[in-house]
């Protein structure tokens, strides 16, 4: 039971990974008063980048049954993009950092209340760790789409 878990989580870990080519290389003309793609690009970047390596370890120690840690680094990760959302005033990217913040905050959801180690409940909750799976991948697509060429 516990490798569908871990395979769950570390596909978690890699969507979140899949941002570090959110880079500025979008080119958008800004306008006066309007924020670049490329500018807000880099802004959004810039957060994903600082909490890549806490993700790796969190995700490690996940799939090794340390549940609570999900919990908090997902919560830690809605909080910075958040952060970051509040500094874009880029429609797309504000938007697409919002969707992402929403599917970590939905993840971190499923894991909310259950005991470390306790593979039985987890393995109840595989559908739901699944769909949350895949939202964030989405939204952290949608998000590296917008950011890259």
């Amino acid at each position: 039971m516990r490798k569908p878990i871990a395979a769950l989580v570390l596909a978690a870990g890699l969507g979140v990974a899949s941002l570090t080519g959110c880079t500025s290389n979008a080119s958008t003309e800004p306008t006066e008063t309007a924020q670049s793609t490329a500018d807000a690009c880099q802004i959004a970047s810039e957060y994903v980048q600082e909490f890549q390596d806490d993700m790796s370890t969190t995700m490690s120690e996940a799939a090794a049954g340390d549940f609570s840690k999900i919990v908090e680094v997902m919560n830690s990760l809605k909080t910075r993009l958040g952060e970051a959302a509040d500094e874009v005033s880029n429609t797309e990217v504000k938007d697409a950092l919002n969707e992402f913040g929403d599917s970590m905050d939905k993840f971190a959801k499923v894991f909310e209340g259950v005991a470390n180690g306790d593979l039985t409940v987890m393995t109840a909750k595989s559908a739901e760790i699944q769909e949350a799976t895949e939202a964030m991948q989405t939204a952290g697509q949608k998000l590296s789409d917008t950011c890259t060429l």
